[in-house]
């Protein structure tokens, strides 16, 4: 029962023909014109107007070399998705070597990353879809050259859109980073200076807290040198080691009001683990309000060198952070 209405569908897709119709030559005559999938499918439907011909027998099979065909057509039209809707079509042909060869096209790398290319314009003019069609136009594959012509013609939107979307009230990636490709991009007109407006605008808010984080860079460098000097003066033989030449252990130590052995009461020990405390809370709430990941990533590798900074004769490097540009003055009156 399913075969026979499997049959009676077809028989409708076909156009219901009276029995024995010459599907086969209307195929070929579909090719001629240039329709492809038209003429595929009357490739199918051939055995259901004539079972016994000739000609059924090898319709199957020049079905799927014409999905073959149009396949790699669609393909270089940059078709990718629908090429591998021809290709999976060909696949299902019982003949073996016209399967294998639509098996092994499905495989190809130039049909797997056009897919990835045309799927990643679905996602727009986004950085997500830059990375995505970046990674196609750097293979040797057909979709290469059509991944370059996308981005040349889009790469300024995609700043621009990045720049809107990590600067704005509700922030999506680094505006420090989005903000220094703008800039690199060097575009003009109306929506770049509105999202170089948007960029200085944050620019001026994260300033503050950045300057903020450098002095608590300066502060647990400060901490972990002394740290670092606390452990030598701890350890008397330390102290003996060097004799008592100025720069021994001995005289650095009681230079700075250590003396051999000393042994910080526990009272001062307690205090600075508050200290301590309080400091990361405030970093972590600093960091939050940054809220760059590009910012907040480099701060937090600085800080990570600062907490093993053990110089006594010098502070730690402090990062000279450039001051933003004045807010636009902004003119009006009473009515």
């Amino acid at each position: 029962m399913k075969h026979a209405g499997f049959l009676v569908v077809l028989l409708l897709v076909s156009g219901c023909g009276k029995p024995g119709r010459d599907t086969v030559a209307e195929a070929e005559a579909l090719l001629l014109q240039g329709k492809a999938e038209e003429a595929a499918r009357m490739f199918d439907v051939a055995c259901s107007y004539a079972p016994e011909g000739e000609k059924c027998a090898s319709s199957d099979r020049r079905a799927a070399e014409v999905r073959l065909e149009a396949a790699e057509k669609a393909m270089s039209a940059g078709q990718f998705l629908a090429a591998q809707r021809l290709l999976i079509l060909a696949f299902s042909t019982p003949d073996g070597a016209t399967a294998q060869k639509a098996k092994d096209r499905l495989g190809s790398d130039d049909l797997i990353q056009g897919i990835g290319y045309e799927r990643a314009l679905a996602l727009g003019k986004t950085q997500q879809a830059q990375k995505a069609i970046e990674a196609v136009a750097a293979m040797k594959i057909p979709a290469a050259a059509l991944a370059k012509a996308w981005l040349d013609k889009e790469r300024s939107a995609i700043v621009l859109g990045t720049v809107k979307a990590a600067c704005g009230p509700k922030p999506e990636g680094s505006c420090s980073k989005a903000a220094a490709d703008l800039r690199a991009a060097a575009i003009a007109g109306p929506e770049s200076e509105e999202a170089i407006a948007l960029a200085e605008a944050e620019e001026r808010r994260v300033y503050p807290l950045r300057v903020n984080a450098e002095t608590f860079l300066q502060n647990f460098a400060a901490v972990a040198a002394r740290d670092a000097l606390i452990e030598v003066c701890m350890v008397p033989g330390n102290i003996m080691a060097g004799g008592f030449s100025e720069d021994s252990p001995g005289a650095i130590c009681v230079n700075h009001g250590l003396t051999p052995g000393h042994c910080m009461p526990l009272p001062d020990v307690e205090e600075q683990l508050q200290k301590h405390r309080v400091n990361e809370t405030v970093w972590r709430r600093t960091m939050t309000s940054i809220a760059d990941p590009e910012l907040v990533t480099a701060l937090e590798v600085r800080k990570k060198k600062a907490r093993e900074f053990t110089a006594l004769d010098r502070k730690f490097d402090k990062l000279d952070i450039p001051k933003p540009k004045p807010a636009p003055k902004t003119t009006g009156g009473k009515k």
